[in-house]
Protein backbone atom coordinates (compact mmCIF):
# COMPACT_ATOMS: atom_id res chain seq x y z
CA UNK A 1 0.00 0.00 0.00
CA UNK A 2 1.36 3.43 -0.94
CA UNK A 3 2.16 5.66 2.02
CA UNK A 4 3.37 9.27 2.08
CA UNK A 5 6.59 10.01 3.91
CA UNK A 6 5.45 13.22 5.56
CA UNK A 7 8.91 14.43 6.73
CA UNK A 8 10.07 14.27 3.10
CA UNK A 9 6.87 15.54 1.49
CA UNK A 10 6.48 18.70 3.57
CA UNK A 11 9.79 20.30 2.42
CA UNK A 12 8.94 19.46 -1.21
CA UNK A 13 5.49 21.03 -0.88
CA UNK A 14 7.05 24.10 0.74
CA UNK A 15 9.54 24.50 -2.10
CA UNK A 16 6.80 24.00 -4.69
CA UNK A 17 4.59 26.61 -3.01
CA UNK A 18 7.45 29.13 -2.87
CA UNK A 19 8.30 28.50 -6.54
CA UNK A 20 4.67 28.98 -7.55
CA UNK A 21 4.40 32.23 -5.58
CA UNK A 22 7.67 33.53 -7.04
CA UNK A 23 6.58 32.60 -10.59
CA UNK A 24 3.29 34.44 -10.17
CA UNK A 25 5.05 37.54 -8.80
CA UNK A 26 7.65 37.48 -11.59
CA UNK A 27 5.00 37.26 -14.31
CA UNK A 28 3.18 40.24 -12.76
CA UNK A 29 6.38 42.32 -12.58
CA UNK A 30 7.36 41.48 -16.17
CA UNK A 31 3.90 42.48 -17.36
CA UNK A 32 4.10 45.77 -15.44
CA UNK A 33 7.53 46.53 -16.97
CA UNK A 34 6.15 46.14 -20.46
CA UNK A 35 2.87 47.93 -19.77
CA UNK A 36 4.40 50.93 -17.99
CA UNK A 37 7.59 51.05 -20.07
CA UNK A 38 9.88 51.20 -17.03
CA UNK A 39 12.99 51.83 -19.14
CA UNK A 40 11.42 54.48 -21.35
CA UNK A 41 13.68 57.56 -21.57
CA UNK A 42 16.42 56.00 -19.44
CA UNK A 43 20.02 55.51 -20.55
CA UNK A 44 20.86 51.85 -20.22
CA UNK A 45 24.50 50.85 -20.10
CA UNK A 46 27.21 48.42 -19.08
CA UNK A 47 30.49 49.52 -17.51
CA UNK A 48 33.80 47.80 -16.86
CA UNK A 49 36.72 48.67 -14.61
CA UNK A 50 39.95 47.57 -16.32
CA UNK A 51 41.81 47.96 -13.01
CA UNK A 52 40.04 44.81 -11.81
CA UNK A 53 42.17 42.97 -14.38
CA UNK A 54 45.36 45.03 -14.40
CA UNK A 55 45.47 45.48 -10.62
CA UNK A 56 43.29 42.71 -9.17
CA UNK A 57 42.84 41.86 -5.53
CA UNK A 58 45.16 39.16 -4.25
CA UNK A 59 43.53 35.78 -3.94
CA UNK A 60 43.39 34.93 -0.19
CA UNK A 61 45.43 31.72 -0.46
CA UNK A 62 46.28 31.83 3.26
CA UNK A 63 42.66 30.92 4.05
CA UNK A 64 43.10 27.64 2.17
CA UNK A 65 45.77 26.51 4.66
CA UNK A 66 43.33 25.17 7.32
CA UNK A 67 41.58 22.92 4.79
CA UNK A 68 44.91 21.60 3.47
CA UNK A 69 46.29 20.99 6.98
CA UNK A 70 43.16 19.06 7.97
CA UNK A 71 43.59 16.89 4.85
CA UNK A 72 47.20 16.20 5.79
CA UNK A 73 46.29 15.44 9.40
CA UNK A 74 43.52 13.05 8.37
CA UNK A 75 45.91 11.27 6.01
CA UNK A 76 48.51 10.81 8.74
CA UNK A 77 45.93 9.41 11.15
CA UNK A 78 44.71 7.02 8.45
CA UNK A 79 48.22 5.81 7.63
CA UNK A 80 48.88 5.10 11.31
CA UNK A 81 45.56 3.31 11.80
CA UNK A 82 45.44 1.29 8.58
CA UNK A 83 47.69 -1.64 9.66
CA UNK A 84 45.54 -2.29 12.73
CA UNK A 85 42.15 -2.04 11.00
CA UNK A 86 40.02 -5.23 10.93
CA UNK A 87 39.33 -7.09 7.70
CA UNK A 88 35.91 -5.45 7.53
CA UNK A 89 35.43 -1.82 8.45
CA UNK A 90 32.23 0.19 9.00
CA UNK A 91 31.19 2.42 6.11
CA UNK A 92 27.72 3.50 7.27
CA UNK A 93 26.23 4.46 10.63
CA UNK A 94 22.75 4.79 12.09
CA UNK A 95 21.33 7.92 13.67
CA UNK A 96 22.58 6.70 17.04
CA UNK A 97 26.15 6.31 15.78
CA UNK A 98 26.15 2.51 15.52
CA UNK A 99 27.67 0.89 12.42
CA UNK A 100 25.10 -0.91 10.27
CA UNK A 101 27.07 -1.51 7.06
CA UNK A 102 30.56 -2.91 6.57
CA UNK A 103 32.99 -3.36 3.67
CA UNK A 104 36.23 -5.24 3.10
CA UNK A 105 39.28 -3.27 4.15
CA UNK A 106 41.14 -1.71 1.22
CA UNK A 107 42.89 1.54 0.40
CA UNK A 108 39.75 2.72 -1.37
CA UNK A 109 37.35 2.01 1.48
CA UNK A 110 39.62 2.95 4.38
CA UNK A 111 40.83 6.21 2.82
CA UNK A 112 37.59 7.19 1.15
CA UNK A 113 37.11 10.12 3.59
CA UNK A 114 40.63 11.34 2.74
CA UNK A 115 39.99 11.11 -1.01
CA UNK A 116 36.74 12.98 -0.48
CA UNK A 117 38.56 15.68 1.50
CA UNK A 118 41.13 16.16 -1.24
CA UNK A 119 38.50 16.22 -4.01
CA UNK A 120 36.28 18.64 -2.09
CA UNK A 121 39.20 20.94 -1.27
CA UNK A 122 40.41 21.01 -4.88
CA UNK A 123 36.86 21.57 -6.14
CA UNK A 124 36.13 24.45 -3.77
CA UNK A 125 39.52 26.00 -4.46
CA UNK A 126 38.90 25.82 -8.21
CA UNK A 127 35.37 27.22 -7.97
CA UNK A 128 36.54 29.95 -5.60
CA UNK A 129 39.36 30.96 -7.95
CA UNK A 130 37.00 30.99 -10.94
CA UNK A 131 34.44 33.11 -9.09
CA UNK A 132 37.21 35.41 -7.86
CA UNK A 133 38.15 36.09 -11.50
CA UNK A 134 34.57 36.23 -12.74
CA UNK A 135 33.28 39.33 -14.48
CA UNK A 136 32.19 42.13 -12.18
CA UNK A 137 28.58 43.23 -12.55
CA UNK A 138 29.11 46.94 -11.90
CA UNK A 139 26.44 49.57 -11.41
CA UNK A 140 26.69 52.04 -14.33
CA UNK A 141 25.19 54.77 -12.14
CA UNK A 142 28.18 54.72 -9.76
CA UNK A 143 30.88 52.55 -11.36
CA UNK A 144 33.82 53.53 -9.13
CA UNK A 145 31.95 52.88 -5.90
CA UNK A 146 30.54 49.66 -7.36
CA UNK A 147 34.06 48.47 -8.26
CA UNK A 148 35.25 49.09 -4.69
CA UNK A 149 32.34 47.08 -3.35
CA UNK A 150 33.03 44.28 -5.83
CA UNK A 151 36.64 43.98 -4.64
CA UNK A 152 35.58 43.51 -1.04
CA UNK A 153 32.73 41.22 -2.08
CA UNK A 154 35.13 38.95 -4.03
CA UNK A 155 37.58 38.66 -1.14
CA UNK A 156 34.88 38.04 1.47
CA UNK A 157 33.15 35.42 -0.65
CA UNK A 158 36.42 33.63 -1.38
CA UNK A 159 37.29 33.54 2.33
CA UNK A 160 33.87 32.17 3.23
CA UNK A 161 34.15 29.35 0.67
CA UNK A 162 37.66 28.43 1.82
CA UNK A 163 36.40 28.35 5.41
CA UNK A 164 33.59 26.08 4.27
CA UNK A 165 36.20 23.69 2.83
CA UNK A 166 37.97 23.57 6.20
CA UNK A 167 34.76 22.94 8.14
CA UNK A 168 33.67 20.25 5.67
CA UNK A 169 37.05 18.55 6.06
CA UNK A 170 36.56 18.55 9.82
CA UNK A 171 33.26 16.72 9.35
CA UNK A 172 34.98 14.20 7.10
CA UNK A 173 37.73 13.79 9.70
CA UNK A 174 35.09 12.98 12.32
CA UNK A 175 33.51 10.46 9.94
CA UNK A 176 36.90 8.89 9.21
CA UNK A 177 37.60 8.63 12.94
CA UNK A 178 34.36 6.69 13.37
CA UNK A 179 35.40 4.32 10.56
CA UNK A 180 38.91 3.79 11.91
CA UNK A 181 37.82 3.34 15.55
CA UNK A 182 34.85 1.03 15.22
CA UNK A 183 34.93 0.29 18.93
CA UNK A 184 34.20 3.92 19.75
CA UNK A 185 30.78 5.41 19.14
CA UNK A 186 30.96 8.81 17.47
CA UNK A 187 27.87 10.98 17.77
CA UNK A 188 26.35 11.98 14.39
CA UNK A 189 26.05 15.50 15.80
CA UNK A 190 29.83 15.65 16.10
CA UNK A 191 30.12 14.80 12.41
CA UNK A 192 27.45 17.24 11.25
CA UNK A 193 28.34 20.16 13.53
CA UNK A 194 31.44 21.40 11.62
CA UNK A 195 29.78 21.44 8.18
CA UNK A 196 26.73 23.16 9.67
CA UNK A 197 29.01 25.76 11.26
CA UNK A 198 30.67 26.28 7.87
CA UNK A 199 27.33 26.81 6.16
CA UNK A 200 26.28 29.28 8.86
CA UNK A 201 29.55 31.20 8.31
CA UNK A 202 29.00 31.31 4.53
CA UNK A 203 25.40 32.46 4.87
CA UNK A 204 26.30 35.03 7.53
CA UNK A 205 29.08 36.57 5.42
CA UNK A 206 26.84 36.53 2.34
CA UNK A 207 23.97 38.26 4.12
CA UNK A 208 26.23 40.94 5.65
CA UNK A 209 28.01 41.54 2.32
CA UNK A 210 25.15 41.33 -0.17
CA UNK A 211 25.40 40.38 -3.83
CA UNK A 212 28.28 42.31 -5.37
CA UNK A 213 28.89 44.04 -2.03
CA UNK A 214 25.53 45.81 -2.10
CA UNK A 215 25.28 45.86 1.71
CA UNK A 216 28.78 47.17 2.34
CA UNK A 217 29.38 50.84 3.29
CA UNK A 218 28.70 53.01 0.25
CA UNK A 219 31.97 54.87 -0.04
CA UNK A 220 34.32 53.21 2.44
CA UNK A 221 36.13 56.49 3.17
CA UNK A 222 36.25 57.61 -0.47
CA UNK A 223 34.74 60.80 -1.85
CA UNK A 224 31.04 60.38 -2.68
CA UNK A 225 30.52 59.64 -6.35
CA UNK A 226 27.91 61.49 -8.37
CA UNK A 227 25.47 59.45 -10.40
CA UNK A 228 26.17 59.11 -14.11
CA UNK A 229 22.46 59.05 -14.86
CA UNK A 230 22.68 55.59 -16.39
CA UNK A 231 20.88 52.43 -15.30
CA UNK A 232 21.66 48.75 -15.71
CA UNK A 233 20.56 47.30 -19.02
CA UNK A 234 17.31 45.38 -19.19
CA UNK A 235 18.54 41.81 -19.75
CA UNK A 236 15.33 39.91 -18.98
CA UNK A 237 15.60 38.13 -22.31
CA UNK A 238 18.74 36.27 -21.16
CA UNK A 239 17.31 34.93 -17.91
CA UNK A 240 15.23 31.79 -18.31
CA UNK A 241 13.48 29.34 -15.97
CA UNK A 242 12.04 31.88 -13.53
CA UNK A 243 15.07 34.11 -13.93
CA UNK A 244 17.51 31.57 -12.50
CA UNK A 245 19.25 30.34 -15.68
CA UNK A 246 21.42 32.70 -17.73
CA UNK A 247 21.72 31.97 -21.47
CA UNK A 248 23.59 34.52 -23.58
CA UNK A 249 25.69 33.22 -26.48
CA UNK A 250 27.06 36.71 -27.16
CA UNK A 251 28.47 36.96 -23.62
CA UNK A 252 31.96 35.39 -23.30
CA UNK A 253 31.68 35.20 -19.50
CA UNK A 254 31.90 31.71 -18.00
CA UNK A 255 30.31 32.70 -14.68
CA UNK A 256 27.93 35.58 -14.00
CA UNK A 257 26.50 36.92 -10.78
CA UNK A 258 23.10 35.51 -9.90
CA UNK A 259 20.17 37.78 -10.52
CA UNK A 260 18.82 37.07 -7.06
CA UNK A 261 20.50 35.46 -4.10
CA UNK A 262 24.25 35.43 -3.52
CA UNK A 263 27.05 34.07 -5.69
CA UNK A 264 27.47 33.08 -9.31
CA UNK A 265 25.82 30.90 -11.90
CA UNK A 266 26.99 29.38 -15.17
CA UNK A 267 26.40 31.12 -18.49
CA UNK A 268 24.62 28.32 -20.36
CA UNK A 269 25.18 30.20 -23.59
CA UNK A 270 28.93 29.60 -23.23
CA UNK A 271 29.94 26.01 -24.19
CA UNK A 272 32.75 26.12 -21.62
CA UNK A 273 30.20 26.86 -18.91
CA UNK A 274 28.16 23.81 -19.88
CA UNK A 275 31.30 21.65 -19.87
CA UNK A 276 32.21 22.98 -16.41
CA UNK A 277 28.78 22.17 -15.03
CA UNK A 278 28.78 18.69 -16.54
CA UNK A 279 32.23 18.07 -15.09
CA UNK A 280 31.06 19.07 -11.62
CA UNK A 281 28.10 16.70 -11.90
CA UNK A 282 29.88 13.73 -13.47
CA UNK A 283 33.17 13.81 -11.54
CA UNK A 284 31.74 12.54 -8.20
CA UNK A 285 29.59 9.96 -10.00
CA UNK A 286 32.58 8.48 -11.80
CA UNK A 287 35.05 8.80 -8.92
CA UNK A 288 33.07 7.07 -6.15
CA UNK A 289 32.91 3.59 -7.80
CA UNK A 290 36.64 3.75 -8.56
CA UNK A 291 37.60 4.64 -4.99
CA UNK A 292 35.46 2.03 -3.28
CA UNK A 293 36.20 -0.75 -5.75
Amino acid sequence: MFRFDMPGVIPLLTVAACAAAYSRARVAVMAAKRREDWYGGLRQGVVADTALRTDPERFPWIWAVPAVLICIGTTLVGVLRYPSLPDRIPVHFTDSGSADRFAARSIGTAFFPVFTQVALTVLLLALTWLSFRARADLDPARPADSARRHRRFSVRTAISLLLLAAFANLSLLAGAWAMWHSGQRVSPALILLPILAGLVAVIGIAVRTGQGGSRLPAHDGAVAEESTGMVRRDDDQYWRLLGSVYVNRADPALLVQKRFGIGWTVNFGNPRGVVLLLGLILAPTLAVPLLVH
